[in-house]
């Protein structure tokens, strides 16, 4: 069983944050760690994070638990930023995750956490899975992709029933109106869910680079083609483009827009459109109009679908 050191722990986290295109700082660089974390509007700032190695309970243990020691022990948590308590199987390449907020504390009394090999599976075969340990604590395994996602849903992860944490990985389900507080917070983490999958799969095919100029630098984000807010629910690569934040804001704001051959077309008529004080920067966007996408995906088949391009113009009303 694969046993990682202080730094190689580090760095999984580190490596799982930036597949999702999460901006980390880090604080502090011995255990605990200390991250600063910024994405999006939900991003959870500032970052505690407790982590050791998964491992089997020992020969006199059922052949399905594991667990982590809790070494040193955790002293009381601190007001100013989250609390995260991880585990990391290497061997199945999964984290597990106790309730931070049941977890404040730790006593040398009881020095280990445990999860089942059959919820770190089940997570290393779907993405996410949960269980509640015989404690009432549930206990949440996840591929690394999905880490910062957990950490902007550590309250609702920990406390969703295990069939609900299902009900959230089933991303191409489409959200009824919620009967109750569940049902709310079940679709809350489906919407996390779904958005970190389809950025990751649009970010790995365009190699972590924007379509238009090709920056990479951590600073990309997938934009759809054809909008979620539009009430389609379409999150295949082909519905995607790689860009960076500039170029992302300027596509949803019709600035410009893709032709069938992969041709950037920047409107004229947009630059009308704004006051004179705020047209710094079309020249620039402009210099791009009429030469091909810098970066595409290499298979055809992951490449911007030309239909849903020009369903797109449409929504936004791109006017050339």
């Amino acid at each position: 069983m694969t046993r990682l050191n202080q730094n190689e722990l580090l760095e999984v986290i580190l490596l799982s944050l930036d597949r999702s295109g999460t901006v980390v700082r880090i604080l502090e660089h011995r255990k605990p760690f200390l991250l600063a974390l910024g994405h999006g509007a939900e991003a959870p700032g500032i970052i505690e994070i407790f982590i050791w190695n998964v491992t089997h309970g020992g020969a006199t243990r059922n052949p399905d638990e594991y667990r982590v020691q809790v070494t040193p022990t955790m002293p009381p948590a601190v007001s100013s930023h989250s609390r995260v308590v991880l585990g990391w199987s290497d061997d199945l390449q999964v984290f597990t995750a106790w309730d931070p907020f049941r977890h404040s504390q730790r006593s040398a009394a009881s020095p280990s956490l445990q999860v089942s090999l059959d919820t770190m599976v089940l997570a290393a075969d779907v993405g996410v899975s949960s269980e509640i340990r015989g404690s009432g604590d549930v206990v949440v395994a996840l591929q690394p992709y999905f880490l910062a996602v957990y950490l902007e849903s550590l309250a609702e992860m920990h406390s969703l029933r295990p069939s609900d944490v299902v009900s959230a990985m089933n991303l191409g389900s489409t959200d009824l109106p919620p009967i109750d507080e569940r049902d709310v917070m079940v679709q809350q983490v489906r919407k996390r869910f779904r958005s970190a999958d389809f950025g990751t799969r649009v970010r790995t095919a365009y190699r972590y680079g924007c379509a238009v100029c090709g920056l990479q630098l951590n600073l990309t984000e997938a934009a759809h083609i054809v909008p979620v807010w539009s009430g389609v629910n379409n999150d295949s690569v082909s519905n995607g483009m790689n860009l960076c934040r500039n170029h992302h804001a300027a596509y949803d704001s019709a600035l410009f827009t893709v032709d069938d051959d992969y041709t950037i077309r920047v409107s004229s008529a947009a630059r009308l459109l704004l006051p004179e004080k705020r047209r710094f920067g079309y020249e620039e966007l402009s210099s791009f109009h009429g030469l091909p996408l810098e970066n595409l995906p290499v298979l055809r088949s992951l490449r911007p679908d030309t239909t849903l391009l020009r369903r797109g113009d449409e929504i936004r009303k791109f006017v050339m």
